[in-house]
């Protein structure tokens, strides 16, 4: 179960990681304060939303099989995969990126 909340925060901060670093004026220095200030409704409605998907994933009667689908697509005969923690890096990783572009369209308009 830790494992799954960590690899869903691991997803959460290689998105903001990425977009700090493809940032267009890349001759300022990084400034957490700013970061913050400029990144919080992205930053709290990601980590609030994905909280919420972390709770429900992580619900003993939440059951997720892919064994299907990796019968039918992956090639290596007996792969088991542990759904839980891939799905929450999926998570972090996507719903940052969700939330960041939603905020920024929001803010542009």
């Amino acid at each position: 179960m830790i494992e799954t909340l960590v690899l869903n925060l691991i997803g959460i901060l290689i998105y903001f990681i990425n977009r700090y670093a493809n940032r267009t004026k890349k001759t300022i220095g990084f400034s957490l304060k700013f970061w913050l200030k400029d990144n919080w409704p992205e930053v709290s409605s990601t980590l609030l939303f994905d909280l919420a998907l972390m709770i429900l994933l992580l619900n003993k009667d939440t059951i997720i099989s892919l064994d299907a689908l990796i019968a039918e697509y992956v090639p290596f005969i007996g792969l088991q995969v542990a759904v839980k923690p891939v799905m929450g890096l999926l998570i972090g990783l996507l719903l940052a990126k969700a939330f960041y572009e939603l905020f920024k369209t929001k803010v542009k308009k």
